[in-house]
């Protein structure tokens, strides 16, 4: 990177408008014991300014008929959603609504936290953010060796944009966007004045009205009409801006937290994507053969991936990843 381009970099992680975009958990909502064994893995990004990601992995099975049509059989589900959340969540507050939609959907569920949030160290910012959504997303391309086409990417409020910046990188199987705005500088004028919104410029490069262009994946789009926090017309505006497969659902006195928006996506997802295909357990344990017997920066066993590219050479949704620790909390080097 140049001298500049360090110097924006620097500019934007630093920005007071982080504050107001990345207010992070005031108080952690879990702990490494809090879930069930395996639910709570970790990845690391590696390099100079590694990160350390926790990531809630759920495991879902999903309805499929019997040959006669009548019955319906459980097995594994087919489809891996990865969930961007909001910016006043961790992994601990959005548990159950990532178990339910895991349950009603039918979907495995990949959830990584933001750095600042949860267990998260670092500093909330749009360049960790993304490196934390595209970590996961590596993560269930090269470790879990997930088919794109059966990756949804949810993203939800403020994780709209790190959702839509890993969908315009890759040809997942489809993007789910709640409560979309359609960039930061938006959502700041609506409420303290375009002033503060002038500020706020460079803050984040999250334009999610330029982003939308580059989506060549189908997109549903779910908004409250009632939303004071992010006005349902950003919505509109993303959706006809959109060059893909789409939908708009509108609901009518629906505010930005209802559950009713999660009812919507449950709906709706069946019409837009893939979601019953073979099914495929998530085994951890498959990595095991691969131990090296070193301890990571957890004091727990690394395992390293072969047969994979450099990665610095590697594209977010290539093969960059690079070690593997697995333990108590697992951890994944990427």
């Amino acid at each position: 990177m140049s001298f500049f381009g360090e110097i924006t970099e620097a500019y934007k992680s630093h920005h007071i408008i982080n504050d107001f975009l990345f207010p992070g958990s005031s108080k952690t909502a879990y702990g490494w014991d809090t879930f069930k064994q395996d639910e709570l893995i970790c990845l690391s990004t590696g390099g100079a300014d590694n990160l350390i990601i926790p990531c809630l992995l759920l495991r879902g099975r999903s309805a499929r008929p019997s040959k006669d049509g009548e019955e319906k059989r459980h097995q594994h589900a087919s489809t891996l959603l990865i969930y961007c959340h909001a910016n006043s969540e961790d992994l601990g507050s959005i548990y159950p609504c990532a178990q339910w939609l895991c349950q009603m959907m039918g979907v495995h569920v990949l959830v990584p936290e933001y750095p600042g949030y949860g267990l998260c160290t670092g500093n909330p910012c749009e360049d960790t953010v993304n490196r934390a959504v595209l970590a996961a997303c590596t993560f269930a391309k090269d470790a879990l060796r997930w088919d794109l086409d059966h990756i949804l990417i949810y993203g939800r409020s403020i994780g709209t944009g790190p959702a839509l910046n890993a969908a315009r990188l890759g040809r997942v199987g489809g993007l789910v966007l709640v409560s979309p705005y359609t960039n930061i500088r938006d959502i700041i004028e609506t409420h303290v004045g375009s002033v503060i919104a002038l500020i706020a410029a460079g803050a984040s490069d999250w334009d999610n009205r330029s982003m939308i262009r580059n989506v060549a994946v189908p997109i549903l789009l779910i908004h409250g009409t009632a939303d004071d926090i992010i006005p349902c017309n950003h919505s509109e505006e993303l959706h006809e801006l959109c060059q893909a497969p789409k939908r708009l659902v509108l609901l009518e006195r629906v505010g930005h937290q209802d559950m009713d928006l999660l009812y919507a996506l449950v709906h709706a997802s069946p019409d837009m994507f893939p979601l019953l295909d073979l099914p495929r357990a998530i085994d951890l344990s498959t990595v095991a053969p691969l131990i090296s017997g070193s301890k990571g920066p957890t004091a727990v066993p690394v395992f390293n991936l072969s047969n994979l590219d450099d990665p610095a050479q590697a594209s977010p949704w290539g093969s960059n990843a690079g070690e593997m620790f697995i333990g108590g909390r697992n951890v994944f080097v990427l």
